[in-house]
């Protein structure tokens, strides 16, 4: 038995295009919460009449800062509403991708017992066997849990701080 990366071993239980998928969509809610940000400034700007839009804000499609207030509060809505629904994608894809790796790590765990040397077997604690079925996979399984969450709170940073040096660079940095 050759021996590999954990990281390695773990990935390959994944499929490679539900992580690319679970990334892309981490990607997409952090894009519409930095849009619903910047969207913020063209709503208040319409309550407030002859207030001038911040130059940053130029590229929005069509004049977006010229548009009626409902026509501004529904785009913003559909925004969030997106936003919902690709961060619930995204948990349900994290989530299938979690447990993908940690069944496939239990089931190589399960296999190496099943094809242990009955002499070896008897000779290790029953209960180390035990705890490597039921407690040490689920450990990584909330690592890899963590780590998913850690990078999707990371990218959505990362994209807002980006809205935010668009509004206004002297006070986002």
């Amino acid at each position: 038995m050759t021996r590999q990366s954990p990281w390695r071993s773990a990935l390959g239980y994944a499929r490679r295009g539900r992580i690319a998928l679970v990334v892309g969509l981490m990607l997409l809610v952090g894009l519409t919460e930095g849009l619903g940000l910047l969207m913020l400034v063209p709503i208040l700007q319409s309550l407030v009449p002859g207030a001038a839009a911040p130059g940053a804000l130029g590229w929005l499609p069509g004049g977006v800062g010229s548009l009626p207030l409902p026509a501004l509060l529904a785009i913003f809505v559909l925004l969030v509403a997106l936003r919902a629904l690709a961060t619930l994608w995204q948990q349900v894809e994290a989530t299938i991708l979690n447990a993908r790796i940690v069944d496939g790590l239990r089931c190589r765990a399960m296999e190496a017992l099943l094809h242990a040397e009955w002499r070896e077997l008897a000779a290790m604690r029953q209960s180390g066997n035990r705890a490597l079925l039921v407690t040490t996979v689920d450990r990584v399984g909330v690592a890899i849990q963590r780590l998913t969450l850690a990078t999707a709170n990371g990218l959505n940073l990362v994209l807002i701080l980006a809205a935010a040096v668009v509004l206004s660079w002297k006070l986002a940095l």
